[in-house]
């Protein structure tokens, strides 16, 4: 009876453990901030899209917000801070409604983020986000 109870314990604490560290894993590949995708995340995404014999093109881009030390100089880190979980927020919306399950959105640093599709042309990532 003991070690039954002793196992119990073992099993329930082994569960609790794998737990923790699926929410470790998912807090190491999201932006604190923003809540995006971050550059580790992006990194095991490439690999995985490279090896995934369905994805037929990968379309990365790059892009930064123009001007966002004046914005952060001017009214301060906390304006800063809402002015790029607004811009997330909009981008990472626009950008999943353009590609549904094949376009992610990440924060690499700063105000720079990194669009990677797949399975679309380059033309189709430039013309789609704008047209929505």
């Amino acid at each position: 009876m003991i070690i039954l109870f002793f196992e119990s314990r073992r099993y329930e604490s082994e569960i609790r453990n794998e737990e923790k560290i699926k929410l470790l894993q998912r807090e190491s590949e999201r932006d604190d901030l923003t809540g995006l995708l971050n550059y580790r995340a992006l990194s095991r995404e490439i690999s995985a899209l490279t090896e995934d014999r369905d994805i037929h093109s990968i379309v990365i881009g790059g892009l930064d917000i123009d001007h966002f030390k004046r914005i952060n100089d001017t009214y301060g880190h906390f304006v800063g801070n809402e002015v790029l979980n607004y811009f997330s927020t909009v981008f990472r919306k626009k950008i999943h409604e353009a590609f549904p399950d094949h376009g992610y959105v990440y924060r690499f640093g700063g105000e720079e983020f990194t669009i990677v599709v797949s399975n679309h042309s380059i033309e189709e990532g430039l013309r789609s986000p704008s047209n929505n």
